[in-house]
């Protein structure tokens, strides 16, 4: 190595490897990387923890799943023992229907004609059968209808009453349906006893005529205090005074455990004042169907869709709902995601609603069906 390229190398000019290593650049240098290094370092731990959070919420929901599944296979292996239970005692006590039946001449004799006696051996034919069911644990459903207001027919009424105690009380529960019936107050009373202290999950009443209108309602509102009622079908009841609708109104609101209710075919005051009088922010299930409903500018429908309540079918069918309506129930639309099915058939909606409705569906993700007027 010659003198002179020593003394460069020495100086730190000319292109030799002193030069190139200056203290300063390298320490930023080295920040910097360890910035950016622990910045990554962290990026990474967050991403974890974000996994980590997102697989513990999957595994709490799969668990409270199969722990939802096991109970519900333990409930209906409950129900199902209490059922055969039932049923051996039954078939080793060798049951029968506990009153007599009249033959069509005793009911003739009374002045019933033959139509009459028609729909009295359908009533006392289904009414034994749901009978021997109940006795036996095995029913889920009970059909009563057709039949008027006669004492001879109360020993028939009480054997069903007496049967309603024997409702397994760990299955779905019972579905009840009085249709096309003359109730007395005593009748009502007992039948709203049973659904208020029985497992009887769904009720209809049907064309139902009363002795006494404010006195049912008020068995009714007790009725609604059961934790086990979740559906209300009141269809073609007509309500003829103010006073009996606030009744009403107020036994509706009587219920916590009602999420599913059918007011069908009980005109436009009785269904505007129910729309009006009672909260249906926790209701799954709403049909207003054939009440001939006009809203006069109100807006009880759509500021209930927009609240994005639980609700998730809405049935506005063969009522009088116009333009204006239908604009506000679109705007309401825009907010809700758990709607699922609107039918507004058979309505006063034209092309200006028609095309709000159609435009808020197609902007909204949340509703599979919409079922269109006219």
């Amino acid at each position: 190595m010659s003198a002179e390229y020593a003394g460069k190398r020495q100086r730190g000019d000319g292109d030799g490897f002193a030069g190139a290593v200056d203290p300063a650049k390298t320490s930023a240098t080295s920040s910097a990387d360890l910035e950016s290094m622990l910045k990554q370092a962290l990026a990474r731990i967050d991403s974890l923890e974000r996994q980590h959070e997102e697989m513990k919420t999957s595994m709490e929901r799969e668990t409270k799943a199969l722990r939802d599944d096991v109970n519900s296979l333990k409930r209906e292996n409950k129900a199902l023992k209490w059922s055969l239970n039932r049923l051996a005692s039954k078939v080793q006590e060798g049951w029968e229907y506990p009153v007599a039946i009249q033959p069509d001449e005793y009911w003739q004799n009374k002045g019933y004609d033959d139509y009459d006696i028609h729909g009295l051996r359908g009533f006392l034919g289904g009414l034994k059968d749901a009978v021997s069911q109940l006795e036996h644990g095995v029913f889920e459903s009970v059909l009563i209808s057709h039949a008027n207001r006669d004492e001879d027919l109360m020993p028939h009424w009480n054997a069903l009453f007496r049967s309603f105690e024997h409702i397994n009380p760990y299955d779905a529960g019972v579905r009840l349906v009085i249709h096309s019936i003359d109730l007395n107050e005593e009748i009502m009373r007992q039948i709203c006893h049973h659904i208020r202290y029985k497992n009887i999950s769904r009720v209809y009443f049907a064309h139902t005529e009363f002795t006494n209108m404010q006195a049912a309602i008020s068995e009714l509102g007790e009725a609604m205090k059961s934790p086990k009622l979740k559906y209300l079908d009141w269809f073609g009841n007509s309500i003829y005074n103010t006073e009996d609708m606030t009744l009403f109104t107020q036994a509706l609101s009587q219920s916590n455990a009602v999420d599913k209710l059918k007011f069908t075919s009980n005109g436009n005051e009785n269904a505007q004042a129910l729309l009006a009088g009672v909260d249906f922010s926790t209701y799954k299930l709403l049909h207003f169907c054939g009440n001939d409903l006009q809203t006069n500018g109100r807006t009880d429908i759509p500021d209930l869709i927009a609240s994005n309540p639980p609700l998730e079918e809405l049935d506005l069918c063969q009522n009088r709902l116009n333009d204006d309506d239908a604009v506000l129930i679109a705007q309401s639309l825009g907010g809700n995601t758990r709607l699922r099915l609107l039918n507004v058939r058979w309505n006063n909606i034209q092309k200006k609603g028609m095309r709000a409705l159609y435009e808020a569906v197609n902007n909204t993700s949340t509703l599979n069906a919409l079922s269109d007027s006219n």
